[in-house]
């Protein structure tokens, strides 16, 4: 059976797209590094109904080191967590990689966060809309305490 180029075509085609979406585990590293809590799991959670879904762990090295392996997700925020109370929000998509360095009870306010963008970009806006808030409430303080004056007359 001799093949045309139509069949053969068609059968490459066909084997690009198996490859395409069956071909090995994909998915992403988030490199971790958090003083304070060697021999602790770090958990990677997606968010599904406004709960936490584990999706990998690892148990950091003695050195506060580690590891995870999650699958290709879409574009989305996710947690990085050591418990329910400390925690880290990040935006990832399916081609992107992460470094993390943080110290354990602080883990929402890393102090290096590299490979990717989005992720950046979030914890940009999380501290400039913090020194906002702290400014305001500082301002807010201010005017409490600030003598009261009577209103002007509009005569």
């Amino acid at each position: 059976m001799t093949m045309t180029p139509m069949k053969t075509f068609l059968a490459l085609s066909s084997f690009t797209v198996l490859a395409a979406c069956g071909g090995g585990p994909g998915g992403r590293e988030v490199e971790l590094t958090i003083d304070g809590a060697a021999g602790r799991t770090v958990y990677f959670d997606r968010f599904e109904n406004n709960k936490a879904i584990h999706v990998d762990s690892v148990k950091l090295s003695d050195k506060g080191e580690g590891t995870l392996h999650v699958p290709s997700l879409p574009l989305d925020f996710y947690r990085i967590s050591l418990d329910e109370g400390d925690a880290l929000i990040v935006v990832l998509d399916s081609s992107e990689s992460l470094g993390v360095k943080a110290v354990a009870g602080s883990l929402s306010k890393p102090t290096e966060l590299t490979g990717s963008p989005n992720t950046t970009d979030l914890h940009d806006f999380y501290k400039q809309a913090t020194r906002l808030e702290t400014t305001w409430r500082a301002s807010a303080r201010r005017w409490r305490k600030a003598p009261a004056t009577a209103p002007r007359s509009m005569d």
